[in-house]
């Protein structure tokens, strides 16, 4: 075998190292799913996005919510594009009431079905009740004349913060604060204590299916709400 012969079958197979490397060996969320379409409406007490689009139903299985707090009369709002930028920007993701402190969570946060994937539907966050009951996630049908609700229907009546609670393993809620949680812990707790401001992204959340990596859309911004958090 010659030199030259030599030299392009070490190639060829560094070629092959790197791309079963790529495609086995690291995460990839940077595929981008398909986003969901916010829906902003002059509201107070909640955010909306619609999926209007259709999906890879084996990818896509549902969406993740991230969330930060400003103080109230902020208009200096970190952005983000991207969804490690979530995270370099101060954003936490949005934990359900049985995920646990220290383990990871259970994704994505609002699950939507096998037999809903291909529906058009809206999805409110609402945070009307603060104290009793909590927030809440709903989900509707909007590609009828009347709004129905899903096959199998989201309704999430819990879901909690990026901090721990006192409660072994557990998450904080969203009526629950103290002014050493480190979520608002840079924020002026006295200013904190009687308004808020409550910034939300949304992503959408897959699988893929070769490799059980995590998928994500970018990260679409909902808006923002400015709510009596601490009662």
């Amino acid at each position: 075998m010659t030199t030259t012969s030599r030299k392009l079958g070490l190639i060829a197979i560094l070629a092959c190292s790197i791309l079963i490397f790529i495609q086995c060996g690291l995460p990839q969320p940077y595929k981008q799913l398909i986003a969901p379409d916010p829906v902003y409406e002059s509201s107070v007490a909640f955010f909306t996005f619609k999926k209007s689009t259709a999906v890879v139903a084996t990818e896509f299985w549902g969406f993740e919510l991230y969330y930060r707090f400003y103080e109230e009369g902020t208009s200096d709002i970190e952005f983000a594009n991207t969804f490690e930028e979530l995270a370099t920007k101060g954003y936490r993701r949005v934990n359900s009431a049985t995920d646990k402190v220290g383990f990871l969570p259970a994704k994505p946060l609002i699950p939507v079905s096998l037999n809903d994937r291909d529906d058009i539907f809206t999805v409110t966050i609402d945070f009307t009740a603060i104290t009793a009951p909590d927030p809440t996630i709903t989900a509707t049908e909007t590609d009828n004349a009347v709004p129905v609700p899903l096959d199998d229907p989201i309704n999430i009546e819990d879901f909690r913060r990026g901090v721990a609670d006192e409660a072994p393993d557990e998450y904080e809620q969203f009526s629950d604060f103290v002014d050493a949680d480190d979520d608002i812990s840079a924020l002026d707790w006295s200013s904190f204590e009687i308004k808020g401001k409550l910034v939300l992204y949304v992503l959408s959340y897959g699988k893929n299916v070769l490799t059980n990596t995590d998928l994500y859309s970018e990260p679409v911004w909902l808006g923002e709400i400015t709510r009596d958090f601490v009662p």
